[in-house]
């Protein structure tokens, strides 16, 4: 039998102090299949390149290519462009540290689905400080996975995600970058529309929590109250919004019945509070948690989207 190959796509930036831990955790991988990994440096300032340089004469299976800064977003869309060749992509945070049965254990669950499909796999994962110290858990999957809940909850992070090459090719397909607020929201949505999306509860990933993280999540209740909050008012959800109606209008026609007049109303309801309100009682879209559930609809109804 033919031995599966796995190219790690990873997006650095000016990340120093964490990069060669992130590396080497690839690296030690328990798994039968081959890995190889695609570094794409988006324009870093500090050692990143050096060090990445330095792994690539002590392993053999690193390429990186030097970009200019772009931001994370079209830094990764730069990577699935040049991704080609392989039978499994796995997306990599540069800063988080990769539990060894990561790559097995994800692809083990998408070789169940053959090659017809796009197929995603995703996972819960440790938080942990600067200390390596585990505070707590990325969002778990306590309800169904449908496109009702995953239009309005990036419920995939993208450091969790591994998908086939039918994936892929959806993710090669040419987009207005500009309009989506995140890749990985954008993967997980592609892949519950036209495939299949598989979410474990289990920890694949120790997902590092720091004050230079893009996205992060809360330490706690009461942090992740004010990490929504600052998400609110740094206008989070109107780009999400502008994200999901650049969705819907490319893919209305392929969006099941029910799912779409969910998402229209959601789209169409935002002009007026009296049309908000309505919504938010009579909405099906929903969060993996009730009071996830609860506070999109009082950011809605109060403008937040």
């Amino acid at each position: 039998m033919k031995q599966k190959k796995v190219l790690v796509l990873m997006s650095t930036y000016n990340g120093e102090k964490y990069i060669k831990r992130q590396i080497e955790s690839i690296e030690k991988q328990k798994t039968d299949c081959l890995i190889d990994i695609l570094i794409r440096d988006d324009g870093s300032t500090d050692s990143t390149v050096n060090i990445v340089k330095t792994l690539m004469k002590k392993y053999n299976n690193i390429k990186l290519v030097a970009g200019h800064n772009v931001g994370f977003n079209k830094s990764f869309f730069e990577l699935f462009r040049m991704a080609d060749g392989y039978d499994y992509y796995a997306i990599s945070d540069q800063d988080d540290i990769w539990i060894n049965t990561k790559i097995q254990k994800s692809i083990r669950t998408i070789e169940k689905e053959g090659e017809k499909a796009p197929i995603l796999f995703g996972a819960c994962s440790y938080i942990v400080n600067d200390k390596k110290e585990k505070i707590g858990l990325t969002s778990q999957a306590n309800k169904e996975l449908t496109l009702k809940n995953t239009i309005i909850q990036n419920i995939v992070p993208g450091h969790s995600q591994v998908f086939n090459n039918k994936m892929l090719d959806f993710l090669k397909t040419k987009n207005d970058i500009s309009q989506i607020y995140v890749y990985d929201y954008w993967i997980t949505n592609l892949a519950m529309l036209f495939g299949k999306v598989y979410f474990s509860n289990d920890p694949l990933v120790e997902y590092r929590i720091h004050d230079s993280n893009s996205v992060g999540y809360g330490k706690n209740k009461m942090e992740w109250a004010k990490e929504r909050l600052r998400r609110i008012k740094n206008g989070d959800g109107k780009k999400m919004t502008n994200q999901i109606k650049y969705f819907y209008a490319k893919f209305e026609k392929c969006i099941d019945i029910d799912s779409k007049k969910e998402i229209e109303k959601f789209i169409n309801s935002r002009d007026n509070f009296l049309r908000r309100l309505k919504f938010v009682f009579s909405t099906r879209l929903y969060r993996q948690k009730r009071m996830e559930t609860v506070l999109f609809k009082l950011t809605y109804l109060f403008g937040g989207f």
